[in-house]
């Protein structure tokens, strides 16, 4: 009978060529029916209840189950459950016609909306085959190859899901799988798809679909009946012996009919796949849920790394050879710290080329957000951690595909880092343009430049838009080459990465099939063929093209999420807090080590502990603030932990500090030490520049403003609650009355008037809040154009994404400001009240949202301090301030990472339009002579256009977390009016200023300090620990090195042009010191040229030479290097 059918391939022809696709598809969803012909459940099954989330083996008490039935199971938000049995093969099991799949398949029922805060991230968990890690289950694993000697005990973890859900086990047990029928299937399933892709008319297309319908006519189909199921009565074949005959024959045809078409050479077209599983450190869930989906990840590749799921079809010429890549430093210090079992299994997969540990980063972080410093952190921690842990070479390839926008100053950063390569897709998304290339140089602010590469792996809902977690499907692989605008420069570097991501999970064993049968497909024209290199060997090609690569040289700005800026405002305060700290304790510990020879270790793990933990809190989804509630509450928690750890480290390095300096104790003085690298007033003292000075006062009479935000906590399970945070800070209202030598008034208030007087400026307030006026004193300037500092409410509904977003056409929804009540006026400040009018009768139970705002003038400087407090109950709406300014320019300026950027104030195209609101640590807006410039303490997006700012202070998404920024709100904003031009108006001097505060400390030689020796330095009342020439280059850290016995300053030329100058430590002899010129990873660069010692000077003083915006490291280290090093605490 089979003869019968072979028989028909050769004798007969289509008769209806317009459906012979349609007739293959029909026919292989008969053959998918028998690819499992038996089951055999679990035998001994139980289940049991655990509390743990690690994934590990626990002393559970378990209660039987009968795996023949379905069971449901967690009913309950956050239950961890483990499944045990025993895997037997069903009997028909032949090892040379079957192979075995553990099957453990859920479906879930959730009682919430899984999304947002209610998103379960589960059930999930891991496979453990005589108590060792096998593999996962999760929502693309619901099952796994095994072999023989893997039959036994079966043990499976699922965490249920972080909300209410009742699921149901629907198989717990080992599948037949007939070896030849599975192939058979995935092969015509891949090459439907396949010829689905490319034109009908062609040779190719023609070709592919004979050899298909050739192939199925071989088979014995009589028996079988789908999507009817055939009763027993029916059928003529029981155990469908037909149908399994003829699969062999059938398979056979279509591997001889397909070998024989015209190959590939290695002249055509490819794309490169990498093996990629994106995993948001935090999102949708919070960090410790990020453990288990790291450790089931990496189980799961290992797995598939280690085991041939295609049977043997293909040998080792043909197999696609694919390598996984994993990124970010503290995923695999979690692994390792987690499942040491695992990172053992990973490390001998990197040693034997198939899992590449790349990427550079500590975790794949926002870039706008964080500051200079941290982004360097990024890098340097990520890169000594590859080297040191992993024992692999210097990191090449910053990779970070799921960013919302690239800041300018990157390219140099990443050159620093040795890093000349980068990865990224999100550009891609953007609202109103398309981003010219593909692959591209990108040139930063100071001119480095990086090898840019975007994943174009099209996403099924925009084709345009690019994902970085691909399937490796036919239309996916196609059109990540159709979609790469340099293929005709580079034709063989499209890049797709394969694996299904965000909450992890990976590769499967269905794309297994497809990569592999990808591999060997014949030369089509209209389909590349496949390669499978590292990611620093796709470079190596790239880099072959380069004087044919075009250049980008601007930021890479994404059309979207701007709103990130502005969400969750207690999350990026504790940011910019942690930021400040580490940059104070730093600089302070190089002073005590490079001045006093002290050196403690426990301050150094401390320190380098909460670098981690706050790159960590930079994560891409908790900086933005686009995560969950619960990962919110977790990443504040957590960092005021921090916050606490390093102030206790920075009041014992001052306490060290102070015990040294000389002062008179029978004078009450108060230390006040300054971390930036130029002098700057406190209460109208000069404070010295990097170092100390004393103000004639006791500690006791400065003042300190204490203040309270909230948080809106809603945990799984509970109902919502405030949580109540508190903040500590110098009072930006300086009593003048502490003054001894204060002889008159320098700020004037008049309340009958509402004019302010200070030494700078005239300002005239209006009857409603805002201010009509503001001039200059001097050349009577006038700066606003009309009212100034005027709140503005608008509706916020974004199309998607109402965390991420904000759309231009909130500008067409202005609603009702906020309401004036009354001003109180003070001695040298002003508070102004506000509330937002309740919609319609005004009858609901929400609480009115009330503003205060507290004016601040300042009698050292031509600014306005807007200390604001914001009962916040608003939803989906977005608060601004605006400044109509007199300022006529095209361009504004930002300031971000070691410099500033340029951006149009019009919008002549729609590249320009597309950014109605920017990121900045400040943004200013000048003329030939005069400017203005806007900064906030915890607010970074601004819109300047024309000659008006703005600065977006509020936002209440419902989504991701239905309570952001709900409750007590707190920041602060500066308008400051510079009567000079922007290179002359020190206006990154003045940002700094107001981001980093003055440190305080009593002066008293009895203070109690354990084990403390006698001082053996007495140091004066008043020292600049450091100096620079030129106030255009600022020293952004000072840092003890991490492998040599010596300190780091890292500095930067801030204006945009060429300097030339000195830099000195005034406590520090030039014979004890060497000095060299390093990289961001504290290696010495071979260009020595730019600094050197200056001979014949008593002080340290080293000559410097910068490039517009360039930053310079240096390693300045002990000659002596036999050092005695005092301990303390």
């Amino acid at each position: 009978m089979l003869f019968f059918f072979i028989i028909q391939i050769f004798s007969s022809f289509s008769v209806d060529p317009q459906n012979t696709v349609d007739k293959i598809t029909k026919i292989n969803g008969l053959i998918n029916l028998m690819r499992q012909p038996d089951f055999l459940p679990a035998s001994h099954a139980r289940f049991g209840m655990i509390k743990n989330l690690t994934g590990n083996i626990a002393d559970v008490s378990f209660q039987e189950l009968n795996a023949n039935d379905k069971f449901k199971f967690g009913k309950r938000f956050y239950e961890t459950i483990q499944f045990n049995g025993t895997l037997e093969a069903p009997s028909k099991y032949s090892p040379e016609i079957h192979s075995l799949l553990f099957e453990f398949s859920i479906t879930p029922k959730f009682y919430e909306r899984p999304w947002d805060d209610e998103f379960p991230a589960g059930p999930e968990g891991m496979i453990f085959i005589n108590d060792k890690p096998f593999g996962a289950i999760d929502e693309f694993h619901k099952s796994a190859t095994i072999e023989e000697q893997d039959l036994g005990n079966v043990s499976v973890v699922i965490f249920t899901g972080r909300i209410n859900s009742s699921h149901t086990l629907n198989k717990f047990g080992v599948s037949l799988v007939h070896k030849e029928t599975e192939i058979l299937y995935q092969r015509i399933r891949f090459l439907l798809s396949v010829i689905k892709l490319i034109p009908t008319e062609s040779i190719e297309y023609h070709k592919i679909v004979t050899i298909l319908d050739e192939t199925v006519r071989i088979l014995d189909i009589r028996d079988l009946s789908y999507p009817i199921p055939l009763k027993e009565d029916r059928k003529f074949d029981k155990m469908n012996s037909a149908f399994y005959e003829s699969v062999g024959p059938a398979l056979l045809h279509l591997r001889e009919s397909m070998n024989k078409l015209p190959k590939h050479t290695d002249n055509d077209p490819a794309i490169s796949v990498i093996g990629y599983s994106h995993i948001d450190t935090c999102w949708e869930w919070p960090f410790a849920l990020s453990h288990n989906k790291i450790a089931n990840t990496a189980v799961s590749m290992l797995r598939l790394i280690e085991q041939d799921t295609t049977y043997g079809e293909f040998n080792d010429n043909k197999k696609a050879k694919w390598k996984f890549l994993a990124t970010s430093a503290q995923h695999y210090k979690w692994l390792k710290e987690d499942n040491p079992e695992i990172f053992d299994r990973m490390m001998k997969a990197i040693k034997n080329g198939r899992w590449e540990a790349n990427g550079a980063s500590w975790v794949e972080s926002d870039i706008t957000i964080l500051s200079g410093e941290s982004l360097v952190r990024q890098l340097v921690l990520g890169s000594r951690y590859f080297e040191n842990e992993l024992k692999l070479p210097k990191q090449t390839v910053f990779f970070v595909p799921d960013c919302f926008g690239f800041s300018a100053s990157l390219p140099q950063i990443l050159r620093g880092a040795e890093i000349d390569s980068f990865i990224t897709s999100k550009i891609s998304w953007s609202e109103y343009t398309t981003f010219p290339y593909s692959t591209f140089k990108w040139r930063g602010i100071d001119g480095s430049e990086v090898f840019t590469h975007f994943v174009t792996t099209p996403t099924y809902w925009k084709p345009l838009q690019s994902t970085y977690t691909g399937t490796s499907t036919a239309y996916e692989i196609i059109g990540t080459y159709k979609n790469y605008k340099q293929r005709h420069i580079l034709p063989t570097s499209a890049l797709h990465t394969s694996g299904n991501g965000d909450g992890g999970g990976g590769i499967t064993e269905e794309m297994v099939w497809n990569l592999n049968l990808m591999n060997e497909l014949p030369h089509i024209p209209e389909v590349p063929r496949v390669q499978f290199p590292t990611l620093t060997e796709l470079f190596e090609e790239i880099k072959k093209k380069e004087n044919e690569l075009p250049i980008w040289d601007d930021e890479l700005y994404l059309e979207y999420h701007r709103g990130t800026l502005t969400s969750q405002e207690e999350i990026k305060r504790l940011n910019r807090k942690l930021e400040t700290l580490l940059h104070n304790c730093e600089w302070l510990s190089t002073i005590c080590y490079s001045v006093l020879n002290i050196k403690n270790e426990t301050w150094n793990k401390i320190i380098n502990d909460c670098w981690e933990d706050t790159l960590l809190f930079q994560f891409h989804d908790a900086l933005p603030g686009t995560s969950i509630n619960e990962a919110n509450a977790d990443i504040i928690m957590k960092g005021l932990q921090k916050i606490q750890n390093i102030e206790e480290i920075q009041d014992q390095i001052l306490n060290i500090l102070s015990y040294h300096i000389n002062f008179n104790e029978h004078i009450p003085k108060t230390l006040v030490f300054n971390t930036l690298s130029h002098r700057r007033l406190f209460l109208g003292k000069n404070i010295s520049s990097g170092g100390w000075s004393t103000i004639d006062c006791g500690y006791d009479n400065i003042t300190f403003r204490n203040s309270t935000t909230t948080i809106a906590i809603d945990p799984p399970g509970s109902t919502k609650y405030n949580f109540e945070i508190q903040h500590k800070n110098l009072s930006p209202i300086q009593n003048q009355t502490i003054l001894e030598k204060e002889t008159k008034r320098k700020i004037i208030i008049n309340p009958i008037t509402k004019k302010v007087e200070t030494p700078y400026l005239d300002i005239i307030l209006t009857e409603n809040g805002s201010i009509h006026s503001v001039k200059d004193k001097s050349a009577g300037k006038e700066f606003l154009s009309s009212t100034g500092n005027l709140f503005e409410l608008y509706e916020d509904r974004p199309v998607n994404w109402p965390a991420w977003d904000i759309q231009l056409y909130h500008k067409e929804m202005i609603l009702e400001p906020p309401v004036f009540e009354k001003y109180e006026f003070h001695e040298t400040s002003i508070d102004a009240y506000y509330n937002i009018s309740r919609s319609g009768k005004g009858d609901g139970n929400a609480t009115t949202t009330r503003i205060k705002q507290t004016l601040i003038f300042s009698e050292e400087s031509p600014h306005i301090k807007f200390l604001t407090t914001v009962n916040w109950t608003q939803h989906n709406k977005l608060l601004k301030v605006v400044f109509p300014t007199t300022i006529r320019n095209r361009f504004s300026r930002f300031g971000i990472q070691f410099g500033s950027i340029q951006r149009p104030t019009h919008m002549n195209t729609m590249r320009d339009m597309a950014k109605f609101e920017t990121s900045g640590r400040w943004a200013d807006l000048s003329d030939s002579d005069f400017g203005v410039t806007l900064y906030a303490d915890v607010k970074m997006g601004y819109d300047v256009h024309d000659n008006i700012m703005r600065l977006s202070l509020l936002k209440s998404p419902l989504q991701t977390d239905k309570w952001c920024d709900f409750g007590t709100r707190e920041f602060t904003y500066c308008a400051y009016f510079h009567a000079t031009p922007f290179e002359e108006s020190k206006v990154q001097l003045t940002a700094d200023e107001f981001y980093n505060q003055f440190l305080l400390s009593k002066l008293n030689r009895n203070k109690n300090i354990e084990n403390q020796p006698k001082p053996q330095k007495i140091l004066e009342e008043n020292v600049d620990f450091v100096t620079l020439s030129t106030d255009k280059i600022i020293i952004e850290t000072m840092k003890l090195a991490f492998d040599k016995n010596g300190f780091v300053v890292r500095l930067y030329e801030s204006i945009g042009g060429w300097r030339k100058g000195n830099i000195t430590f005034h406590l520090l002899q030039s014979s004890a010191w060497n000095v060299e010129l390093a990289n961001l990873l504290e290696k010495p660069i071979l260009n020595q040229n730019k600094a050197h010692i200056v001979k014949n000077v008593e002080k340290l003083t080293i000559n410097i030479e910068l490039q517009p915006f360039e930053i310079m490291s240096l390693l300045i280290t002990k000659k002596n290097q036999v050092n005695e090093e005092n301990e303390y605490l």
